[in-house]
């Protein structure tokens, strides 16, 4: 797990000094840093030592042909030895990932490799034969990498801070619409103009000249994914194996490896499978702060305790409240790298340096199991939503009621809901119920924009998501609801847990990995109807293989998601810090400064969107 700056430019052209330039990400890899330069490329990189914690794994490593800086785990790397094993390749250097990597790279060529791994990654690889830069980023989006593009050179790098230097410093308009709209920014966007995200699964390559072109992985084991057992309980027992040995893959590592306990069930099955050759892991949860009083928060410290002590665990606990959200929000405006509209993002940074205190280097977290196996409500709703269509007139109705008085709030906020998306295409309905907090209108009052071109923009977000999910097992599935969750695996799952949990936790030099995307598991996963995965509800066939891990408070608990108080937080503690970070949103709130009228609950959490997207602003010297 490492970091990287880097460049290609002609020789006539000042070069950065690679060191200094490094140390701006050297908290993504405190263990090593190293360079190297050779006509028109050069890259710095900083290293967090997980495989082979001696010099030979150090980086940048080079072969015969290619040049590599890599930063992620490749899990199947002792398979893919034995296969380069018999192309002849006998004499390694080190134990290390990024090794068999660069064999790989010599005997199979960039693209046939990349389709061969299972793991996360971002790489930049240097080709001496071609002269070509190649840039990647993993199919799901796990690790990050960025460039800057220039009339004379591009610069690449891992976080969006160490290209700011080679930019103008102008906040980029379109950008902050489709931040208002997510509450992130997916790929190619960034706030910064000029400072390009990749795709998940995107390989840019880019000649000596500057010119780029652009290619897709398709990783192996989603065009040939392993065959599906018979239906019922052996089905359920081919899913059981599926999920341990992606645990099990994911436990490779020279340190010790820790877990973040949720309280929920997607921890609670990984932490059952990773404790059993683990005696004594180390496991961390957070508890809510003496002034918060969130009822939800408590029960899941109270279930992550419990699942501890019964697996043995070295358990600990660190609080989130208001309290601590403020005191890191200035340190955090300079990690976050480019802020999401989440303050759960803090919760992970508090946790990320909590269990670095506790001398763990490596986590694994139940991120995506929602989405790989069917788990949130909305996914209940998009079935409604088909069974709505069926109705006549329900729309009409539904709108109607849902401006009664006599309703509740709640009913008449779903009412309202189910009317917008009623006998629309699948792929607008999904668009509609992807704007957050603000509405697209609203997102580009607020960025300064043209409303249809912000509409253009997420048309194409959605478009290329859409082509993205093409390349899974089965096309796009069978049904509205797979639809949604596929464009929830590769949209919302890169670009906002995904992108958020590296920023996190790799502040504190912890690297995170996350089983439920292991590409192996997705493919067999992805071949799965709803009708399997929700049998029995929510999550329903995951839930049945690991009806002997999960504690019945756990398995009959209502899906919970972290919900701070904003209303209260806002209003309270978080008041001063907007006013001293963000006086421009501190003087019109309250002041009709939104689009239309909306619940208390959803102002507050527009604020917030806003005043950490001013904070930020401020805290880069961006240009508004």
């Amino acid at each position: 797990m490492c970091g990287f700056v880097g460049y290609l430019m002609p020789e006539h052209i000042e070069r950065p000094d690679l060191d200094a330039w490094s140390s701006v990400i050297a908290h993504r890899g405190p263990d090593q840093a190293g360079t190297h330069c050779e006509g028109p490329f050069g890259v710095g990189t900083r290293r967090l030592s997980i495989q082979d914690l001696s010099a030979a794994g150090d980086q940048p490593m080079s072969s015969d042909r290619y040049v590599l800086a890599y930063n992620g785990e490749i899990y199947n790397h002792h398979e893919l030895r034995a296969q380069l094993t018999s192309y002849g390749v006998q004499d390694y250097r080190s134990e290390s990932d990024t090794e068999t990597v660069l064999q790989a790279l010599e005997q199979w060529g960039i693209q046939a490799t990349l389709e061969q791994l299972n793991g996360m990654y971002a790489m930049a690889i240097w080709d001496r034969q071609a002269q070509e830069l190649s840039l990647v980023r993993d199919p799901l989006g796990i690790k990050p990498v960025y460039y800057c593009a220039t009339s004379e050179a591009v610069y690449f790098g891992s976080e969006i801070k160490a290209l700011l230097p080679y930019t103008s410093r102008r906040t980029n308009r379109n950008a902050v619409g489709v931040y208002l709209y997510f509450g992130f920014v997916p790929a190619p966007y960034t706030l910064v103009e000029g400072i390009n995200r990749l795709r998940p699964a995107e390989r840019v390559v880019f000649d000596a000249s500057g010119r780029f072109r652009s290619e897709t992985i398709v990783p192996a084991f989603w065009s040939t994914p392993p065959q599906l057992e018979a239906r019922g309980a052996d089905r359920v027992h081919q899913l059981r194996h599926e999920v341990e040995r992606a645990v099990d893959r994911q436990l490779l590592s020279d340190v010790p490896v820790g877990i973040f306990l949720s309280g929920g069930i997607d921890s609670t099955i990984i932490a059952s499978i990773a404790a059993r050759g683990n005696p004594g892991m180390s496991s961390f949860s957070l508890k809510p702060g003496a002034t918060d009083q969130n009822p939800d928060a408590t029960m899941d410290a109270q279930l992550a305790r419990e699942l501890a002590e019964t697996l043995g665990l070295d358990h600990s606990e660190v609080t989130f409240g208001p309290e601590d959200l403020l005191r890191r929000l200035d340190t955090n405006m300079d990690m976050v790298d480019e802020p999401v509209a989440e303050i759960y993002a803090l919760a992970e940074q508090i946790l990320s340096e909590h269990s670095r205190e506790h001398g763990v280097k490596v986590v694994l977290t139940g991120h995506g199991g929602d989405e790989v196996f069917l788990g949130y409500p909305t996914y209940n709703a998009v079935m409604r939503g088909d069974r709505y269509n069926r109705i006549p007139w329900f729309g009409p109705f539904a709108r109607l009621l849902a401006d009664s008085s006599f309703l509740s709030p709640g009913t008449r906020t779903n009412l309202l809901g189910a009317s917008s998306v009623w006998r629309r295409p699948p792929l607008e309905r999904y668009q509609i119920v992807s704007g957050v907090h603000f509405t697209a209108e609203q997102a580009a009052e607020h960025a300064g924009i043209n409303p249809s071109d912000l509409e253009i923009i997420l048309q194409q977000i959605f478009d290329d998501t859409l082509a993205r999910a093409a390349l899974l097992p089965r096309g796009i599935g069978e049904s509205n609801t797979e639809q949604f969750a596929r464009m929830d695996l590769l949209l919302m799952v890169p670009e906002h847990y995904n992108t958020r949990l590296d920023r996190m936790t790799m502040s504190a030099s912890i690297e995170a990995r996350v089983p439920f995307q292991d590409l192996e598991l997705i493919a067999f996963v992805a071949q799965l109807k709803r009708q399997d995965l929700m049998n029995g509800g929510l999550k329903g066939m995951l839930c049945q293989a690991f009806a002997n891990e999960l504690p019945a408070a756990v398995r009959n608990r209502k899906k919970q998601t972290f919900q701070a108080p904003m209303v209260s937080w806002m209003n309270g503690h978080l008041d001063s810090w907007v006013k001293r970070h963000a006086p421009e949103l501190y003087r019109h709130r309250g002041n009709g400064h939104r689009t239309k009228p909306t619940s208390p609950a959803q102002a507050a959490y527009q604020d917030w969107s806003l005043a950490i997207l001013e904070g930020w602003q401020q805290a880069a010297g961006l240009e508004r």
